[in-house]
């Protein structure tokens, strides 16, 4: 262990590290901020927890574990399709809903709309969202037996981030997916909104903001809300990072092959 501290002492908080990987010694560290001694991290040895919701590959176990840590109140996940970031992320609220310590579960993503606001739109607010709401329901009917529990039913709530402007939210574990196709401003307008006892989780590829924004100039894969809340805050003790790589998707033999060939120099 002394080793490893010499060895990962400019880690920041939070921050995992793969070592001996592809062998039998492979292991999972994690630098825990000391405020005794701050400039070198304690380390954690990881184990892949056994629930009902099981991390594939060496980086999901990370995600895993920052998600289900409630010392970490904002967790950051960014990563190519298919990498389990929305996945896990919605089922480790569900877990800690069930059983603690959070209330609720919120998600919401970003509703990018051309034609104006949603008010011109036929039908009502949630016949308006459910277009740009349905991933996040395909995530959460992939998740098989692990559901909110019968007496618990009302405590999760799927909406679109503009309610989120002025509200204080306590005791709620918050996914917000997509997060790259928010303004730095409206992401850290969001993580504001977050009050005690919360957790806030980004997730989204940056790879991928929506084709309208770049195409307006207002946001690209280096300049989005989600690249500028997580590169700015890598160094606070109450966040953790985990980019996950196209060596990590999982959803498909197809799509792992279509991130390998479309994106060899990553």
């Amino acid at each position: 262990e002394g080793d490893i501290i010499g060895k990962f002492q400019n880690l920041n908080p939070n921050e995992y590290i793969l070592l001996n990987p592809g062998t039998e010694k492979e292991v999972i560290v994690k630098s825990l901020y000391d405020e005794r001694n701050p400039e070198i991290p304690l380390i954690a040895r990881l184990e892949n927890k056994g629930t009902n919701l099981q991390a594939k590959n060496p980086r999901q176990a990370m995600l895993l574990d920052a998600l289900r840590d409630s010392t970490i109140p904002l967790v950051f996940a960014l990563g190519y399709a298919g990498t389990g970031k929305t996945f896990l992320g919605i089922g480790a609220g569900i877990q800690q809903v069930n059983k603690g310590p959070y209330d609720k579960i919120l998600i919401g993503r970003p509703v990018i709309f051309n034609g104006g606001n949603l008010g011109a739109l036929p039908g009502s607010e949630e016949e308006k969202l459910f277009p740009w709401l349905l991933p996040i329901y395909d995530n959460i009917n992939s998740l098989g037996k692990l559901k909110i529990k019968s007496n618990k039913k009302n405590r999760l709530e799927v909406q679109d981030l503009a309610k989120f402007q002025g509200r204080n939210i306590e005791d709620h574990y918050v996914l917000i997916d997509e997060a790259q196709n928010t303004t730095p401003s409206q992401a850290e307008m969001q993580a504001t909104r977050m009050g005690e006892g919360s957790k806030l989780v980004m997730t989204g590829d940056p790879s991928q903001v929506d084709a309208s924004l770049q195409h307006r100039g207002s946001l690209g894969p280096t300049d989005n809300g989600l690249v500028y809340m997580s590169n700015g805050l890598k160094t606070s003790k109450y966040t953790a990072t985990i980019k996950l790589k196209k060596e990590d998707v999982e959803r498909s033999d197809l799509v792992r092959d279509i991130i390998r060939l479309l994106h060899p120099d990553d």
